[in-house]
């Protein structure tokens, strides 16, 4: 009972993440033209600004929003701490098909579409081990892959 509830905690950690992206991007007026590599450079550096503005963000005791950072070419990362109890197999199942709906459904991410933003989930526990990383892709949201 106590993984399920650690489990589905989870599961809303990383829709609060987006959730709060959405949030934040209502504030970015940016749109940027794919082919413009400075430009989406810039209107990434300033979303990921503001979201640090804020974090961490304790969920519980033992996850968190630790931030987000710019990565080449064009990636915005978001920085997740998970118990590490947590039972990866079946967290990767149920999440990556949640965070690639909502990064491509959410109209309030077409500034960061926009921008051919890479959208990457990053989760590590406490401890700073990596458990694994999802990413979300221009080809996935653009050709609204069901994946």
């Amino acid at each position: 009972m106590q993984t399920r509830h650690l489990f589905a905690r989870t599961i809303g950690l990383c829709a609060g993440c987006l959730l709060a992206a959405l949030l934040s991007i209502g504030a970015c007026e940016a749109r940027t033209p794919r082919g413009k590599d400075d430009e989406a450079l810039k209107t990434l550096r300033k979303f990921s600004d503001e979201m640090n503005k804020s974090c961490p963000v304790a969920f519980d005791a033992t996850t968190s929003l630790k931030g987000t950072i710019i990565l080449p070419p064009r990636t915005l990362r978001f920085e997740v701490t998970i118990p590490d109890s947590t039972q990866v197999e079946t967290l990767q199942k149920n999440l990556v098909p949640l965070l690639r709906s909502m990064v491509r459904e959410a109209p309030g991410m077409k500034p960061l579409h926009d921008a051919g933003t890479i959208f990457s989930f990053w989760f590590e526990t406490a401890e700073s081990e990596h458990l694994f990383d999802v990413e979300v892709t221009p080809d996935d949201y653009r050709n609204n892959a069901r994946k």
